[in-house]
């Protein structure tokens, strides 16, 4: 007897539930249709170091980063996005403590199965460096 007791107790826990959104539902009114995305996006983030290709670009310190991207519903996209780096300053350049990758193109598909991306992405690293000194490229990658 107890047994029964504790399985229809259990039993109505979790059937309850659903009887009364089952009612609820059917007698909602119907949700607004929504809103058609923004071409405009954003991206923040707060990173504990910034890592490219295994490489630190903050040695060990953490990154501030963040980005802002338009995509037209044509396929036309461009785009921004930034972090804090140290490996310039660490090498001499003063002011240099911030990369800037600017980038733009055009997507689209063929058809479902294939699709085609065609755009320029660039590293921007401003700020004053040494007299001399080639133009800053990011250290090279030991990872194959």
């Amino acid at each position: 007897m107890r047994k029964s007791i504790v399985a229809s107790a259990v039993a109505a826990a979790f059937l309850l539930p659903s009887a009364a959104v089952l009612a609820q539902t059917a007698t909602a009114t119907p949700a607004p249709a929504a809103a058609a995305p923004s071409p405009f996006t954003g991206n923040f983030t707060l990173a504990s170091e910034y890592l490219y290709r295994g490489i630190a670009q903050t040695r060990g310190k953490p990154a501030v980063q963040g980005g802002f991207d338009y995509a037209h519903p044509s396929g036309f996209y461009v785009g921004t996005w930034g972090s804090n780096i140290s490996w310039l300053t660490d090498a001499g350049a003063s002011g240099a403590s911030l990369e800037l990758d600017v980038y733009g193109g055009y997507k689209g598909a063929i058809n479902d199965d294939l699709g085609y991306d065609v755009g320029v992405l660039t590293y921007n690293y401003p700020g004053t460096y040494p007299a001399g000194s080639p133009s800053p490229t990011p250290p090279k990658s030991t990872v194959p």
